[in-house]
Formats: C-alpha cells, sequence, structure tokens
C-alpha cells in the first residue's frame, strides 16, 4: 500500500513567515482543507489516503466506485490540525499506519514539510520504512542546508536567481522581464516607469490570489491610489507584508490584453533522470486566479506543445544542475509572436496533479497521447448546499451513464468543505479522448450540477409548501 499524506495545509503554512496574523492563516487553512480531497485522486489504486479531517462519505464512495480504487482506505485524525502530517505522526496514528503500508513502499505528499519528514522517520522506526519518489530533496551546498535551498526554490525571486546560469550552453533561462524592489513604495515607482503592460506578484502565495496585473502599465495609473490599493491589501494579507516584490511584463498573445498560460509538470527521479508528466493550458479567472487546467491531447498547436515542453525540460536540467530531486511545474506565457516565457516554477506537486493522475489511471504513463482531463476548480453550486455531496451525486451518475459510450468519465475532485462554504462550491474534473470533447463535457456537466441542486431545492420548496397547507 502506498502512503498519500494531503498535507497542503501544512505546506501552506510552511511559507508564510512572521507577518501573519493568526486569522489570516487561518484563511489559508481553510483554503488547503477545501483542496485536499484532491489527494484521494492522486496514483492508483492500493493506497492509503490521509486527509486532514473527516471526508464526505458519499463522495468517498462515489471516487472509488467510478475509477474503480478498490484498495483505497482514507484516514483522518480525531481533531483537525493544519499539520497534517504532525497528527498522524502521533504514536496511536503512526502505529496503526505503519500496520496499514508495505515497508518498501513509495509516499507522496503535497510538498515537502519538516513535518512530513519526520511522519516518515516515525514510520521507519515501527518497522515500516518507505520510499519517497517525488518528494522535493536538495543536497547541502556551498554550505546551505537542503531545506534552506528548498525555501529559496519555493520563493519567486529566489527561483529566479538560483536558476538565472545557462545551464544547457543555450544561453539564460527564457524568464518573463522582471524587477524586484524591496518595498512596496518602490513596487510603485517601478511600475510608473512601465510604458507597456505588467504584473505585480507577491514573493510567496498560490493560485494567483497575490497578484495584480496592469496591462496598460503606468500609464493613466494615479499613485497615490494605487499604494492606498496596496496598503489595503497588506492589511489583510500577509504575503503583501512580505518583501521582495516583482514587476514582470505583461505578456499576452493579443493587443485584447489576452494571455495563453501553458503548464508544463515533470519529475525528476532521486537518480537525475527526467519524467514528463504532461503539458495543457491554465484555466485563469479574474485576471489572476488559477481555476483549472485542460491537458493531455488536443490542448495545444503540435508545434507550441513542443515548443513548451522544450522549454519546460530546460527548466528541468537547471533543477538537475543545482541538485534538486522531485516532482515540479512550470507555468509559462505565450507572446503574440509565438515566444514561451517562463512566469513561474513550483518545486513540488501542483494543481494539475491530480489530473495527471487520474490519465494514468485510464490510459498509462503516456497518457497525454491518449486522452485529456479537463478540471474546474471552483463550480459556484447557488446559495447553499444542506445535502453536501449526496445531493449532487445524481448529476455526476447521470453524466457517465448518458456519455459512457464516448469514453467521457466525470468525478468530484473536492466537495467535503467547499460546500459548506458561502457561497457553495465544489472542484470536478472530466476525462475523455481530446480536450475539446473533455471540455465540453466539462460546460455540460456544470449546467448539470447547478441544475441538481435546483431541483433539491425546488422539491425542498414543495414539501414546505404541502406542510403549510396541512396547517403546519
Amino acid at each position: 500500500m502506498e502512503l498519500v499524506v494531503a498535507n497542503h495545509t501544512e505546506y501552506n503554512r510552511r511559507t508564510m513567515g512572521e507577518l501573519f496574523r493568526p486569522v489570516e492563516r487561518r484563511v489559508w487553512d481553510a483554503a488547503g482543507l477545501d483542496l485536499s480531497e484532491q489527494a484521494l485522486l492522486w496514483r492508483g489504486d492500493a493506497k492509503v489516503v490521509c486527509l486532514a479531517s473527516e471526508p464526505d462519505p458519499a463522495l468517498v464512495a462515489f471516487v472509488r466506485r467510478t475509477l474503480d480504487y478498490r484498495a483505497l482506505k482514507v484516514r483522518w485524525p480525531d481533531k483537525f490540525s493544519p499539520y497534517t502530517s504532525r497528527s498522524f505522526a502521533a504514536a496511536e496514528c503512526c502505529s496503526q499506519l505503519a500496520e496499514l503500508v508495505a515497508a518498501g513502499s513509495p509516499s507522496f505528499c503535497w510538498g515537502a514539510t519538516p513535518q512530513f519528514r519526520r511522519l516518515l522517520k516515525r514510520l521507519a522506526q515501527k518497522g515500516a520504512p518507505l520510499t519517497a519518489p517525488d518528494l522535493p530533496t536538495l543536497p547541502a551546498v556551498a554550505g546551505k542546508h537542503g531545506d534552506k535551498l528548498q525555501l529559496t526554490l519555493d520563493s519567486k525571486a529566489g527561483s529566479r536567481r538560483l536558476l538565472s546560469k545557462d545551464f544547457d550552453g543555450l544561453g539564460p533561462l527564457p524568464f518573463t522581464p522582471c524587477e524586484t524592489a524591496p518595498s512596496l513604495e518602490g513596487a510603485v515607482a517601478l511600475l510608473e516607469r512601465c510604458h507597456e503592460g505588467a504584473v505585480l506578484k507577491c514573493d510567496g502565495g498560490a493560485g494567483g490570489f497575490n497578484v495584480r496585473v496592469f496591462p496598460g502599465g503606468g500609464a493613466g495609473m494615479r499613485r497615490g491610489a494605487l499604494q492606498r490599493e496596496l496598503d489595503l491589501r497588506a492589511r489583510f494579507d500577509g504575503f503583501w507584508r512580505t518583501p521582495p516584490y516583482l514587476v514582470e511584463k505583461f505578456i499576452a498573445v493579443s493587443p485584447c490584453g489576452a494571455t495563453l498560460c501553458p503548464t508544463a509538470d515533470w519529475l525528476i527521479r532521486q537518480d537525475g533522470v527526467l519524467e514528463f508528466q504532461g503539458l495543457g493550458v491554465m484555466t485563469i479567472r479574474g485576471g489572476t486566479r488559477y481555476a483549472g487546467v485542460a491537458m493531455g491531447r488536443g490542448a495545444l498547436e503540435e508545434g507550441l506543445a513542443k515548443h513548451c515542453e522544450e522549454v519546460s525540460r530546460r527548466v528541468a536540467v537547471g533543477l538537475v544542475s543545482v541538485g534538486y530531486r522531485g516532482w515540479f511545474d512550470v507555468d509559462m506565457a505565450v507572446s503574440g509572436d509565438g515566444g514561451v516565457w517562463i512566469t513561474e516554477i513550483n518545486t513540488r506537486r501542483t494543481g494539475p496533479a491530480h489530473a495527471i493522475d487520474v490519465g494514468k489511471r485510464l490510459w498509462g504513463a503516456r497518457w497525454f497521447d491518449e486522452g485529456a482531463v479537463c478540471t474546474d476548480e471552483h463550480v459556484a453550486v447557488g446559495d447553499s448546499c444542506p445535502g453536501g455531496f449526496a445531493s449532487l451525486r445524481p448529476a455526476f451518475e447521470q453524466f457517465n451513464v448518458a456519455h459512457g459510450g464516448e469514453g467521457l468519465i466525470a468525478v468530484p475532485t473536492f466537495a467535503t468543505h467547499s460546500l459548506k462554504r458561502t457561497p457553495p462550491y465544489l472542484g470536478v474534473l472530466v476525462a475523455g479522448g481530446t480536450v475539446q470533447d473533455a471540455s465540453a463535457g466539462l460546460a455540460e456537466l456544470r449546467e448539470r450540477v447547478r441544475g441538481a441542486l435546483s431541483h433539491v431545492g425546488c422539491a425542498a420548496r414543495q414539501r414546505g409548501a404541502a406542510y403549510m397547507r396541512r396547517g403546519g
């Protein structure tokens, strides 16, 4: 049995500095908790998935049945803690895990943390030593500890600095042109000097929540108003209080400001061998927010796909050169002249990881030659969803029955906690023969999900009306 630990909240906390207030940490905890159920879709059949909190049984049952995870086991601690690995490293939990997993089996997590490494150490002490094939690792280099170098790679400015050399004889990696500022005031000054589009980024953060796009650069910008806006962001988000700040060139494929954002995932094995995992296009909403991905066959025109894969391979060569081993992805932007620019590198499992593993489950290691997967991480379902996933399950079941003969399959990627938010939402995934097929299926599934909830609401209103007619 493989071990999967959904340590999203734990990893998020690792990236936060001392400037974060408790309430801000809890906001990120909630976001990480919502997404962590994606780990149910990682890897194959024989696995123990450790979640931070109890999942909706209807969700687990549907995922298990639909993807044929016959040997899937799910565990969670008695009480939620953002430090998921620490919860499972406690004596009783660790003993139970050691009995479930097989010695020598691989283990997986969202991102490398000291707590996860300690969990693996505790399991080894209890007779269940595990391997960690895609756990990010770095050797001690130039007197620095590997964990410190990992933090450098987790930093947007740090990864640019560490990978600024010519690693393959082809010149420096094609990062988007960028300047850094030690303060928000300095970042505003840099923006004022931009005569074309610019992007302001915090050094940390995830999902595009700590990014501000200026398609026209400093043209028409009112410095005082912008400074007040950024100061307000900094009041409620510790990432906006944590320097440095990056001001990048805004890359657009058309004068109207549209941007094509490919992403490529790789695994650098412990022996340094590169394994390509998949390539796709990110869905960006609100100008900066990551909302899903379309990966696999048909995601990009063939020539552009090869170009993006080669650019991301060059990043892999650079990471191998600095000693990195593990999973990573490269986010890119395509310019109007067909140029491919690197916007960000994430040295951990990433948003597309569950889509990739579902693709492997359905089509094997070279899944991207055979099929495609599309995801949406924010499907709104109305004002409330009191029945949890059980009230939405018919929409997925009906979709799979209707389109099974066409090779389409739909599963939720998370639902338990997100459906309790205000307003509620959930994550979904549709797999098919091509991105075009899967994307069309995803659009239909969204409507089915919304329709299912409308039906539930209508039925509830009818029951209420009948109750009142009977005299209350």
